[in-house]
């Protein structure tokens, strides 16, 4: 086999509103058949709709790649992990994988509840086909990284999911396998972990060991991943660098076109509103006045209408320009202000923002407190549409070829002076 995994047409195919009946003992089940049988003779099957969640999936990996798979949800990326998983069968094609896997699709996976966090290890070592004392040698290499000795020989039924997440990753990061599969179950561990996990996985691929990963985090797939499948509706869209995957991914937002304000119904975007603060962003949008394009160095307003309940006190707006990949690479906050019951309507201005020539997402946030302390966060708007910069400087010189690998941030602070005699 020329390659670690190799995946040729692979599909797979499910039945859509298909009847559910509830679980029979085998008496009922042999009393009830020549009914059915009769039933089905006379009137058919009731017709079920196909639909594929995979079709034609074609792509290669070779030991010691990271890929990195992404799509929108419903896309299909679980469904091809749980085949090559071996976890369910494919309808058509076939994926042949060289070399034990080991898998963490969802949270708990392969472990036993009644069973303590020792025993599972042991289990999943056992279920690699691992000898005892392989595992042993590992153990401490598992318990440390997953920080769970103090529960080790407790029953995982009692265990957070966060810590179900940690040993399970250390599970499948450590024990001998020459494939690891990590599905987005990295989200319910915290920063500090997932951080861990990744340069767990980096150092696995450095080790020899080919790794599939699939993540809603562009920042991380593009860190550990140097190609990546784009998943749409269970076809690959594109396969190629994770630069140009992700840029495909999160190319479906649009720009800063809707100049003037719009009801936040009207805008495309993640809204997050604590309920229980009658507080809340009614309507958003850019000045009426304000090119939809701005230069580097260039200043954007934004018109916000606001509408509370009752009066607050002490409010900020915090913003944020993010890359793309939702790295923030300009964040701040406004100056305090007061709110009244009813309706007001603010300008914010975020002036001389440094960025280079690109597109670049923006978020904002309406809250109190600061930068150096806790802050109540009533209302935020993320992905509020694409922020594009020119490559035309202020003065209207150029930027020329600016490459996107030197970063996005724009310095002026630099000087030069000769110090020959």
């Amino acid at each position: 086999m020329s390659h670690m995994i190799e995946v040729s047409s692979l599909g797979k195919q499910y039945s859509l509103h298909a009847p559910r009946t509830a679980q029979k003992t085998l008496a009922e089940e042999l009393t009830q058949l020549p009914r059915r049988l009769l039933a089905a003779g006379k009137h058919g099957r009731a017709p079920q709709e196909q639909f594929w969640a995979l079709r034609q999936v074609d792509f290669n990996v070779e030991a010691g790649e990271v890929l990195g798979i992404i799509g929108r949800n419903g896309a299909g990326k679980s469904t091809l992990l749980k085949i090559l998983s071996r976890v369910t069968a494919p309808t058509e094609g076939r994926a042949r994988m060289c070399g034990r896997v080991a898998s963490l699709l969802e949270v708990g996976t392969g472990f036993h509840p009644e069973l303590t966090g020792r025993e599972n290890i042991f289990l999943n070592g056992a279920i690699l086909g691992m000898r005892r004392r392989e595992i042993a040698k590992c153990l401490d290499q598992i318990v440390e990284f997953a920080g769970v000795a103090r529960f080790l020989d407790e029953p995982i039924k009692h265990f957070s999911s966060g810590m179900y997440t940690r040993l399970a990753f250390s599970v499948a990061a450590f024990l001998e396998s020459e494939i690891l599969i990590v599905d987005e179950v990295l989200a319910v561990g915290d920063l500090a972990f997932q951080e861990k996990c990744l340069g767990a996985m980096g150092d696995a691929a450095t080790g020899g060991r080919t790794v599939l990963f699939v993540s809603h985090n562009m920042a991380a797939i593009n860190r550990i991943a140097p190609r990546t499948l784009l998943l749409d509706a269970g076809t690959v869209s594109f396969e190629g660098p994770s630069s140009e995957a992700t840029e495909r991914y999160v190319g479906g937002k649009r720009r800063f076109d809707n100049v003037g304000r719009r009801p936040i119904d009207q805008v495309k975007c993640n809204r997050h509103w604590r309920r229980d603060h009658h507080l809340f962003i009614e309507e958003l949008g850019i000045a009426a006045d304000q090119d939809t394009e701005i230069t580097s160095g260039e200043s954007l307003r934004l018109e916000v209408q606001l509408k509370a309940a009752g009066p607050y006190r002490g409010l900020r707006f915090g913003y944020s320009i993010n890359h793309t990949n939702g790295q923030p690479l300009l964040t701040g906050i406004s100056d305090t202000f007061d709110m009244p019951a009813g309706s007001r309507l603010l300008e914010l201005e975020i002036g001389q923002i440094d960025l280079a020539p690109g597109e670049y997402d923006f978020s904002l946030a309406l809250g109190t407190g600061g930068m150096g302390d806790s802050k109540l966060e009533c209302d935020s708007i993320v992905g509020f549409g694409r922020l594009v910069i020119s490559d035309a400087l202020p003065g209207g010189r150029m930027f020329g070829d600016w490459h996107s690998g030197w970063g996005a941030v724009v310095h002026r602070g630099s000087s030069l002076r000769t110090l020959d005699n």
